[in-house]
């Protein structure tokens, strides 16, 4: 599931308010919170105000001065993450760095290699040399940056965990990338990040845990950009390849998504440098009802007026503003 609304719309209360649900009536039993470390201290503040008890809450690093400042101690990050093992906490609050410090056992990694040969046919063995040479360059690439953390910090099979909330998902929206599909002008295609991949693994992780392969809960309040590569990202980390695909009317992977969803057309261009020719430029996407179908049953998404007398938006006169742009 991923919640998508407005700034201070209440995505931070509705996640502790769901997580305590889950856990109430024995969905779920332990959770992480992985929030930017800006934002840890206010997750602790928030936790205060809707649970009647914070003792089985635990915030990774966090230390509170003589003053009553919260702040996150790198040097405490390890023994914090060690004593998440000890189950006396159900509700785990970390930073995106101490999240990515965690690692996974090489069985686990294995297991997800054949997990993305599966979903996606970009990753599969290909018939044609060439093409598979480059598959596997980009197999192993994923699996090394996961396989090579060192340090003392605890496998996440260790932890316990069984559902987990990310603030601020965007983030790691740069989790996937495209093999054989040709970009075109005005389409972003971003390039794939190393903790989106760490991101994408521990959720698939996760979510292979329960039964109903669910458990991973996304919050952002920030647009994409002019890429559908974004959205499949998005939905993939929240609720898994699979299930993603089988919305997308049994595509596998990024590179059919894209063919799927991107609308591309050839037309004259000129270059900077005064040349014509010929180029594909994006001009708009393909099955939009799939495309929204995908993403209204994998998100909720809400504005500031669908939220009620909650907040109050005021009402102003649009005035636009006339700028003149000389010829050149």
């Amino acid at each position: 599931l991923v919640i998508h609304g407005g700034v201070g719309l209440g995505k931070t209360f509705t996640s502790l308010a769901s997580v305590q649900y889950a856990q109430s009536i024995g969905v779920k039993q332990k959770t992480l919170f992985v929030v930017p470390n800006s934002v840890l201290s206010n997750w602790r503040k928030e936790a205060s105000r809707a649970y009647a008890s914070t003792d089985d809450c635990l915030f990774v690093g966090l230390r509170v001065d003589a003053k009553g400042k919260a702040s996150v101690n790198s040097a405490n990050v390890e023994t914090d993450l060690t004593a998440i093992m000890e189950n006396k906490h159900s509700k785990i609050f970390m930073t995106m760095e101490a999240f990515e410090r965690l690692k996974l056992r090489d069985d686990t990694i294995e297991k997800y290699n054949g997990y993305l040969r599966k979903v996606d046919a970009s990753y599969a063995e290909s018939q044609d040399k060439k093409e598979d040479e480059k598959t596997k360059g980009k197999v192993a690439s994923l699996m090394q940056i996961l396989g090579e953390k060192k340090g003392a910090a605890p496998f996440l099979e260790d932890l316990g965990v069984d559902s987990i909330v990310v603030d601020e998902a965007h983030a790691y929206k740069n989790n996937s990338q495209t093999v054989s599909f040709k970009s075109a002008k005005f389409l972003s295609l971003g390039a794939i990040a190393k903790r989106g991949i760490d991101a994408q693994a521990k959720c698939w992780f996760i979510r292979g845990k329960s039964p109903l392969a669910d458990g991973v809960l996304l919050l952002t309040a920030t647009p994409i950009t002019n890429s559908p590569l974004e959205i499949y990202s998005m939905l993939s980390l929240a609720v898994g390849h699979e299930r993603l695909n089988d919305m997308c009317l049994g595509i596998k992977g990024a590179d059919q998504f894209m063919e799927m969803m991107c609308q591309k057309e050839n037309v004259d261009d000129v270059t900077m440098d005064g040349v014509a020719r010929t180029t594909d430029v994006f001009v708009g996407l393909n099955n939009v009802d799939v495309l929204r179908k995908a993403i209204g049953d994998s998100a909720i998404i809400k504005s500031a007026h669908e939220v009620g007398e909650q907040i109050v938006v005021p009402d102003a006169e649009e005035k636009p503003t006339s700028i003149t742009l000389p010829a050149d």
